[in-house]
């Protein structure tokens, strides 16, 4: 079993020699979809050094990924720590400390480890982040009220309300619209409340306003206009703290009487 393990693995690897070593092509990819690459690098006492290809770090932060920052940043320097490899900032590389020819294997794997460890930065990117909450909230809509609501994706409040297009609109016959916005930006939050102040005061349209924060005390929304929000709108709710309650509250806001406990 050992060695038809390590025969699949050999065989996904493409090595070849280069002036200062070896390039070796791995069976895994970047965040952009390419093969993960990695050095072997002689240096003058005759030891080895790995390296990667220079763009781990810039593909990160093409991703999204601010390192500057300090949840993203520390969780870099503590992986970095962790395999006992450096950055260089003005190559933007990263690199092993120099081992012997006895040490290739453990160092080599130890480093692709590495590399698919930092992947995993990437999925805390902002724009992924805002997209999964973005797929999971308007699922989770779905899943409460198919059935008891006319759920409606990317719509208008109101068609005298054009060109402010909610993430959700619900729509109920015995009762007025419930427009969602999600709060992936402040943006969003803003125009939450503009379309309510606009229907409200200078359109006299009934339609309920609802802003949905993807958690309570993370979240994109300056406090001043969280504030207004809870202050104006109709409601103000936190997806991920607490989804069924969540889900309860938009109930009433648009008249569904009994308790959504089917997500349970």
């Amino acid at each position: 079993m050992k060695e038809l393990i390590c025969e699949a693995f050999c065989a996904s690897l493409n090595v070849r020699p280069v002036p200062a070593g070896y390039a070796v092509c791995t069976p895994y990819a970047n965040a952009d979809g390419d093969p993960l690459l990695l050095y072997f690098v002689r240096d003058e006492r005759n030891r080895w050094r790995l390296e990667d290809d220079g763009t781990q770090v810039p593909l990160l932060e093409a991703n999204g990924v601010d390192l500057s920052g300090k949840a993203r940043g520390e969780a870099f320097d503590l992986l970095l720590e962790e395999y006992g490899v450096q950055f260089n900032k003005d190559s933007r590389t990263l690199y092993s400390p120099p081992f012997a020819d006895a040490e290739v294997g453990a160092a080599a794997v130890r480093f692709v480890a590495l590399l698919l460890r930092l992947q995993d930065l990437a999925l805390m990117s902002p724009q992924i982040t805002r997209s999964n909450f973005r797929v999971d909230a308007v699922a989770a809509i779905h899943a409460a009220f198919d059935g008891k609501a006319h759920v409606i994706e990317q719509a208008e409040v109101s068609g005298d309300l054009p060109g402010q297009e909610a993430d959700v609109v619900l729509k109920r016959l015995s009762m007025p619209p419930a427009a969602i916005y999600l709060a992936t930006s402040e943006e969003r939050a803003l125009q939450a409340l503009v379309v309510k102040m606009e229907a409200e005061r200078y359109r006299q349209i009934a339609a309920s306003i609802i802003l949905m924060v993807e958690r309570s005390k993370i979240n994109p929304i300056k406090g001043p206009t969280l504030g207004l929000a809870m202050a104006r709108l109709d409601a103000v709710v936190s997806f991920r703290d607490s989804q069924q309650d969540t889900m309860d509250k938009i109930a009433k806001v648009i008249g569904v009487n009994e308790t959504l406990r089917s997500l349970q």
